[in-house]
C-alpha cells in the first residue's frame, strides 16, 4: 500500500512540477527569437528591400517591404501581403520563396516579431499583433496609402498562420493563406505530454477559433491552406481538420514536404496563383 502511495505522490509531484515549468517557461516554450547577422539583411537591401523602423510597447521594431519585380515602391501595390514566420524564423527568410513572384502588383510586409530580428521586447499574441498593426500604419502613413480590405492579405507559416488570423480576425482582409498550421497551442500542447492544460496556456493561439470567427464575416475573405505531408512538428491532419470548419477553405497537401522545408517546397504554380492580385 505504502508502495503505491508513494508511486502516486511521485507522479503527482511530476505533473506539478510539469505544470509549474510549463506556466513559468512557457514562452521559452513557444518562440525561439533568432537575430540577424550582417549576411541576410544586405542580400535583402541588394534585392530592393525597404527597411521600415516604428516604435511598439515593446520598444524598437523592424518591418520590411518588398516589391516583387523590382515595382515602384511609391505606389500602392494592387495586393500586399502581411508576413509572419515560424516560432523559429525570421521575416527575411521568406525572401527566399517571394522571389519566385514577379509579379509587380504585387507587394510583401515582412513582419519580425518582438525580440526578434533588430527588434526589442518579449513576444506574445498581443504584442506580435500590436507590431503587425503598428508595422502596416507605418508603411501606410510613409507612403501615403489607403489600403482597403481586398487590397491586404495574410500570409503565415506554423505560429505565423496563428498571427496571420488573429490580424485577419481583427482587420478583415481579402485573402488569408497559411502554411503548416496548428489547430490550437492546447492541441500540440496535448500531443506532447497527452493531458489537456488549456487553463495554464497564457500564450492562447487557438486558430479553430480564429478561423470561424473570421468565416462569420461578410464578406469571408478567400483562403487557402498549405501542409506538407512529411511534416514531423505539426500533424498534416491539423491542417486539414481546419479545411473542414468550411467547404470554401481551400486545402492543399505538399507532396514530401516536412514543416520547415515547406517555405522552399511551396513555390507551385497552385501556391504562386494563390498570391497574386
Amino acid at each position: 500500500m505504502r508502495k503505491v502511495l508513494n508511486s502516486f505522490l511521485f507522479l503527482a509531484a511530476v505533473l506539478v512540477a510539469l505544470l509549474v515549468a510549463l506556466v513559468v517557461f512557457q514562452e521559452a516554450l513557444i518562440y525561439y527569437p533568432q537575430k540577424y547577422d550582417h549576411v541576410l539583411p544586405a542580400q535583402a537591401r541588394a534585392m530592393g528591400v525597404k527597411f521600415l523602423n516604428f516604435r511598439t510597447s515593446q520598444g524598437d521594431q523592424t518591418a520590411f517591404l518588398y516589391r516583387a519585380g523590382g515595382a515602384d515602391q511609391e505606389n500602392p501595390p494592387k495586393r500586399l501581403w502581411l508576413t509572419f514566420s515560424g516560432n523559429a524564423g525570421l521575416a527575411l527568410y521568406w525572401l527566399s520563396l517571394l522571389q519566385h513572384i514577379e509579379d509587380p502588383d504585387v507587394g510583401f510586409l515582412l513582419i519580425d516579431y518582438p525580440s526578434y530580428g533588430f527588434n526589442e521586447g518579449r513576444p506574445s499574441p498581443e504584442t506580435i499583433l500590436e507590431s503587425s498593426e503598428r508595422a502596416l500604419e507605418t508603411l501606410s502613413s510613409l507612403r501615403g496609402w489607403t489600403l482597403g480590405r481586398d487590397q491586404l492579405g495574410v500570409l503565415g507559416h506554423s505560429i505565423g498562420a496563428a498571427a496571420a488570423l488573429q490580424f485577419a480576425d481583427v482587420h478583415p482582409v481579402g485573402r488569408v493563406v497559411l502554411l503548416s498550421p496548428f489547430t490550437s497551442l492546447a492541441d500540440m500542447a496535448q500531443r506532447l505530454i497527452f493531458i489537456r492544460l488549456d487553463a495554464f496556456l497564457r500564450h492562447r493561439f487557438d486558430n479553430v477559433v480564429r478561423l470561424k470567427s473570421i468565416l462569420a464575416q461578410d464578406p469571408v475573405p478567400i483562403i487557402a491552406i498549405f501542409h506538407g505531408d512529411l511534416d514531423s512538428v505539426i500533424p498534416v491532419q491539423m491542417g486539414r481538420n481546419l479545411s473542414t470548419l468550411d467547404s470554401r477553405i481551400r486545402f492543399v497537401e505538399i507532396p514530401g514536404a516536412g514543416h520547415n522545408d515547406i517555405i522552399h517546397r511551396s513555390a507551385p504554380k497552385s501556391f504562386l496563383e494563390a498570391l497574386s492580385p
